[in-house]
């Protein structure tokens, strides 16, 4: 006797967010059970694409884009049948889910789903129509961001359909974030917006955008030693990881921040102590872009009262594809041409990288010849440290101390 499937009171729900499962009738299908890649692959691009017929030449450049199957046809349809039973059984039916005709396959439209990616999408679309107050604005997306419980099919981020969806979705969630982050500004819940804001830094902690919010939430509150804590947090991770220093605007508040004078005077032995553990009294002093601009500005104003001679080198390293870092978790490359360049200046020189391809360097009371030598020395130290060399080219010239 065929198993009809029981009268829909309820859609099939399917998530791709987090973990792609389907459930039914309080029966739950997930890509943790132990079944085959291909098949997962398969029932998420039918579900994805579940409005249209979809033609078997694209299934196969799906499944064996490098032509590695001899019989392609034969194997998807092997795997329809499959993937048809493991559904039937799964949930107690004979109705097919899937449905062939003429070459194509498709998801039975009797069957009604809902999917976890197309409800984000709606709400978020919802959220920023016209006619709605803050607080109305604020409520859908909160449930937006509910809904993302981590990125899109994260078991199958190397299938190539799955990542400009999975890019999509995750850069959707962080920009859906800063919405209400704003929005909870707009409306003095300052506390929520530093909550929100941390909580959007774990997921995407190199977004400056959500640093700089972060750091206008702390200043609501006249938490300035947060946003100096903070900011040292972050411009150690973005040096370690990307090579590169916090943006003049990020750099901005945090200098705002120091000028509030969070460090009572009645505690400048705390403040010493904080100076000299942050201290580096070995070779030339590194800074971030925001503090070099203050930094060459001081050295200019002694260049003019003392009469020395100040110069500025330049290093230049090559456009990508050459890398200056290798991948995630691996040696920052550009770490030991920074460190060579300090261990061959001098204390009162001064080092910073200005963008994520060129390293500025104040060579303080060194005429033209002397920084020629300073940099002939940095390239030879540096061949004899690195074997992988970044083939950088260098210039140099005096500053010019017109007024």
């Amino acid at each position: 006797m065929e198993r009809a499937l029981p009268e829909q009171t309820v859609p099939v729900e399917v998530t791709f967010f987090d973990a792609f499962s389907i459930k039914f009738c309080n029966v739950v299908l997930n890509d943790s059970m132990n079944r085959s890649t291909k098949i997962w692959n398969l029932l998420a691009y039918v579900l994805y694409h579940r409005d249209r017929h979809i033609p078997q030449a694209e299934f196969i450049e799906l499944l064996w884009p490098d032509g590695e199957s001899d019989n392609p046809q034969g194997s998807l349809k092997t795997m329809f049948f499959r993937l048809r039973r493991i559904l039937n059984e799964a949930f107690d039916t004979d109705t097919p889910f899937i449905l062939s005709q003429r070459g194509s396959y498709c998801w039975n439209p009797d069957i009604a789903c809902t999917l976890d990616v197309n409800r984000f999408d709606a709400l978020c679309r919802q959220a920023d129509g016209i006619g709605l107050d803050d607080e109305q604005r604020l409520a859908l997306y909160e449930q937006a961001l509910s809904l993302y419980a981590g990125s899109f099919l994260p078991k199958l981020t190397e299938q190539l359909w799955v990542i400009p969806l999975a890019t999509y979705y995750h850069n959707r969630y962080i920009e859906v974030f800063k919405r209400c982050i704003r929005l909870l500004e707009r409306a003095g819940r300052h506390a929520d917006m530093i909550s929100a804001c941390l909580e959007a830094l774990r997921t995407e902690p190199f977004d400056e955008e959500l640093y700089i919010l972060l750091f206008k939430g702390y200043r609501h509150q006249g938490n300035f030693k947060a946003i100096i804590n903070d900011y040292r947090t972050a411009s150690d991770l973005f040096f370690r990881h990307l090579g590169i220093y916090p943006s003049e605007d990020m750099s901005q508040i945090y200098l705002e921040s120091v000028r509030s004078g969070v460090y009572p005077e009645t505690d400048l032995t705390l403040f010493q102590q904080e100076m000299r553990d942050r201290e580096n009294l070995h070779g030339a002093f590194i800074c971030d872009s925001g503090f070099f601009k203050q930094a060459f500005a001081l050295i200019k104003r002694q260049a003019l009262r003392n009469g020395s001679s100040v110069h500025l080198a330049l290093l230049t390293t090559p456009q990508p594809p050459e890398p200056l870092l290798h991948e995630a978790g691996g040696e920052n490359r550009i770490d030991t041409l920074v460190s060579t360049i300090l261990s061959c200046l001098r204390k009162d020189d001064i080092v910073s990288l200005i963008n994520d391809r060129q390293i500025v360097i104040v060579l303080a009371n060194a005429n033209y010849e002397d920084s020629l030598n300073v940099l002939h020395r940095i390239r030879s130290v540096y061949r004899q440290r690195e074997r992988d060399l970044i083939d950088y080219a260098a210039s140099v010239q005096p500053i010019d101390l017109s007024v």
